[in-house]
């Protein structure tokens, strides 16, 4: 993307991950062309530290550094935004490809297939629209909305009907899935979603809202169209958690249980939300940043 008189509205280009400032279309006028939708694709991507992710690279991850290596890493996207010059949050309308995006929700997939539960396929782009405009940020819900999160799975629309990222109609989805091989045959996982769904059972949605919803609303600054992309850094997510437990491996993974503060505190911080109450907390949060293309 190249940045020409910044001043002027964005306008479309052949390529939908690049967008240009600069006059109007020919034949429309510049109010036309400031609310015409452009195409946008906002990619994503996933490390450790400086490493890209994949099956087989060797990993030195946690408070007290262990060998590790990906098993798993998925995630979900809503509410995606741009974020305008004067902090205007500008909504993203998602492409609809009946595979990885809905009207409402994106799935973000970086596994390529490390274990039997994962997928060959790998997705690492937001397709979608938005009006014309100036954006220096972007912004988005690392979650499922409520209403669509305590689904069937079996019967949900994609990317919703995934089996591997979903609890119960009770629990409802797994926002994020980070799943670590540890050595000496041990694992790691780390596992956010709404926690404290009270329904009649498992296999029953609750009513209302989930006592602790973990919907972190990741902000970032200084994005640019075509040039900046969202990166997750697992060693920066995990850089204060201790991981694994030989004896009691629930005790070493986070869930999002009670009993797992130890390990899920600082993992949640890292995310910008207070592990006590699911809610968002004074932490900024460090996991998710912006890199150059």
């Amino acid at each position: 993307m190249s940045r020409t008189q910044r001043a002027m509205v964005l306008t479309p280009v052949l390529a939908a991950a690049s967008v240009s400032f600069g006059l109007g279309t020919a034949g429309c006028s510049d109010a036309d062309s400031a609310t015409e939708p452009v195409s946008v694709q906002l990619d994503f991507a996933a490390v450790a530290g400086a490493l890209p992710l994949d099956c087989d690279t060797a990993l030195s991850l946690g408070a007290t550094p262990r060998s590790a290596t990906l098993q798993d890493l998925r995630f979900y996207v809503s509410e995606v935004a741009l974020v305008t010059r004067d902090g205007q949050q500008v909504p993203v309308a998602l492409d609809v490809d009946g595979v990885w995006q809905s009207d409402t929700v994106a799935l973000l997939d970086f596994e390529a297939g490390c274990e039997s539960s994962g997928t060959p396929e790998t997705r690492s782009k937001v397709l979608g629209t938005v009006p014309a405009g100036d954006y220096t940020g972007i912004a988005f819900d690392l979650a499922v909305p409520f209403e669509e999160n305590h689904l069937d799975s079996t019967t949900a629309p994609s990317p919703l009907n995934v089996t591997a990222m979903y609890w119960s109609w009770q629990a409802g989805f797994k926002f994020l899935r980070l799943d670590l091989g540890l050595e000496g045959g041990s694992a790691f996982n780390f596992h956010l979603g709404s926690v404290g769904c009270v329904s009649d059972s498992a296999v029953r949605p609750p009513g209302e809202s989930c006592a602790r919803p973990n919907h972190p609303r990741v902000v970032l600054d200084g994005f640019e169209l075509g040039r900046s992309i969202v990166t997750l850094d697992i060693a920066a997510l995990l850089g204060e958690v201790p991981l694994g437990d030989a004896v009691n491996p629930m005790m070493g993974s986070c869930h999002g249980a009670d009993e797992q503060s130890a390990i899920c505190t600082p993992a949640f911080s890292r995310l910008g939300l207070d592990f006590a109450t699911g809610e968002a907390s004074s932490d900024v949060g460090s996991a998710f940043t912006l890199s150059a293309r």
